[in-house]
């Protein structure tokens, strides 16, 4: 139930997509060997959590990648995303923005506005803007990645259901309440469905709305999501996280007078 750190939820797995395009034209397949080692480097060190070293390579690996093939290509964009990343890993959110706000719109013109890419690089831009106190930034980009992700992929996808989910977050913390409920509801009911009910995505949701609803004292629609939130936890084997969850059912317990039920078993 602890807040969790803001987190861009761009992998390396999903910028290996962008990878690819970035270097599938034959015009830029020669001479970009140097690039592509350089590119790997980073990788590794961001993937090692060794930011502070990866730094400098990627701001390296940017300059390249512009002289060799201008401000606007792809090879650029994932340039830029990758320094994002670390700047942002670093906990450097107002360098780390722009650098999203450019790669957007060089994979707008590459890919196109609606393209699955684009929204997971919008997702992140929401949570750079969001950790800025950017909230009215945050909820444009968290929207427009949305709105991509049902478009390509479904309104059952999980995309969908994490994009929900941060949008959600941010209306919470803004004490939107209403907002923020049916969007936790819809984010559990696609990520159930999509993933399963043992996944981890199900459990940070369900999490969510358990506090949301605890917050608002409603405590007979938060005691089943908290106990299924323990068993949850129990089966993942989180004990810290378990003995959380059951202080907050018991507090639950005490503020309705359930003192027998507060008692640890």
């Amino acid at each position: 139930m602890r807040g969790e750190a803001l987190t861009v939820r761009i992998t390396f797995a999903q910028l290996a997509l962008i990878l690819v395009l970035a270097w599938s034209s034959p015009a830029h397949a020669q001479g970009s060997d140097d690039l592509r080692a350089l590119d790997s480097q980073v990788q590794q060190l961001y993937k090692a959590g060794k930011f502070a070293e990866a730094l400098p390579l990627a701001e390296r690996f940017l300059e390249l990648a512009k002289s060799r093939h201008g401000e606007n290509h792809p090879a650029t964009g994932t340039a830029m995303l990758e320094l994002g990343l670390i700047c942002k890993a670093l906990g450097r959110y107002a360098d780390a923005a722009p650098l999203f706000e450019r790669t957007i719109l060089i994979l707008e013109k590459g890919f196109g506005p609606n393209d699955p890419a684009l929204g997971a690089v919008l997702r992140g831009l929401g949570e750079m803007y969001q950790s800025l106190s950017r909230f009215a930034d945050a909820e444009s980009a968290y929207r427009r990645s949305l709105a991509i992700y049902q478009a390509a992929l479904g309104l059952d996808h999980p995309d969908v259901g994490t994009s929900l989910h941060d949008l959600a977050d941010l209306y919470q913390a803004q004490g939107r309440y209403e907002e923020a409920e049916p969007l936790y509801i819809r984010a559990l009911v696609i990520r159930e469905k999509a993933l399963g009910p043992d996944h981890a995505d199900v459990g940070r949701t369900l999490s969510r709305l358990a506090a949301h609803y605890f917050a608002q004292k409603r405590y007979a629609e938060a005691e089943p999501l908290l106990k299924r939130l323990v068993a949850f936890l129990k089966k993942e084997a989180h004990p810290d996280q378990v003995g959380e969850a059951l202080h907050i059912l018991a507090i639950l317990y005490q503020v309705q007078s359930r003192y027998a039920e507060s008692e640890p078993a």
